[in-house]
């Protein structure tokens, strides 16, 4: 993904919240973001991956244009969706 979003002409950002359900009673909600290299000191992906991995009662990190993160409640992806929508929205 990293490589996709840099190699656009304009500059975007990615989430991605996806469930992990490879192993029955292991489900995980899973979160990766990307943010264009011009958007990064505006929005870090790192700290947007954070946002969305805490709606689902976990933790996220990376480096500011590449990050992922992953929590337990598989259940509550939508309010990681809508964690990430809110952080993005507040520092665009």
């Amino acid at each position: 993904m990293k490589a996709i979003i840099e190699s656009l002409d304009r500059p975007i950002a990615v989430l991605l919240v996806a469930v992990d359900a490879v192993k029955k009673g292991k489900e995980r909600a899973m979160v990766s973001a990307s943010v264009h290299p011009q958007l990064v000191e505006k929005l870090k992906a790192n700290e947007w991956a954070k946002a969305a991995a805490e709606a689902v009662g976990g933790k996220g990190g990376g480096k500011p244009n590449v990050a992922q993160g992953s929590g337990p409640k598989y259940q509550d992806t939508q309010k990681a969706i809508e964690a990430a929508r809110n952080f993005a929205s507040s520092k665009l």
